[in-house]
């Protein structure tokens, strides 16, 4: 990330950026699919995430690249209170990928394979609705104690696969 910011980063190094970030978006929207159903994820329902392993793969084949992942490993998130506060995380992070894709602006040897750090109109909405479910079971001490395990294996996962160890 580093070096996107910059402007360092080639298309071999943005390729690989992109490849352990699908690693662990792929398996990690699945994990939160399965909790769909759950009155805490009605917010997903509502407004819907972009599917960012497909922005990911998209990227991959725009920069001429084979939309492969390494295998990464990623937590379980067997409760819906962890599976939440993993999303807490992915949807914060996706928040954050406005900046890089305007960083992403100004390289063009890049530029064109910026979807998966694209604004998505309905992010700020989806980010405020997903804080209000955590938030409906914070007075739990058990939830918020799942809710936090979540979140932090998938802090743990992201630095790992990021940063290639």
């Amino acid at each position: 990330m580093r070096d996107l910011f910059a402007g360092n980063l080639d298309v071999a190094a943005y390729a690989r950026l992109l490849r352990r970030s699908l690693a662990l978006h792929e398996p990690i929207e699945r994990a939160l699919e399965r909790h769909d159903s759950s009155p805490l994820f009605a917010w997903r329902l509502a407004w819907p995430p972009p599917r960012r392993a497909a922005l990911l793969r998209a990227d991959l084949v725009a920069l001429g690249q084979a939309a492969t992942a390494p295998a990464l490993p990623v937590p379980r998130f067997d409760t819906a209170a962890a599976a939440l506060g993993c999303a807490w995380v992915v949807e914060g992070s996706a928040l954050g990928a406005r900046l890089i894709w305007r960083r992403l602006q100004d390289q063009p040897h890049l530029a064109a394979a910026s979807g998966f750090f694209a604004a998505d109109p309905d992010q700020p909405r989806r980010w405020a609705a997903c804080c209000d479910a955590l938030e409906s079971g914070a007075a739990d001490a058990a939830f918020r104690a799942e809710a936090l395990a979540g979140a932090q294996a998938t802090f743990a996962a992201f630095e790992a696969g990021l940063n290639g160890s």
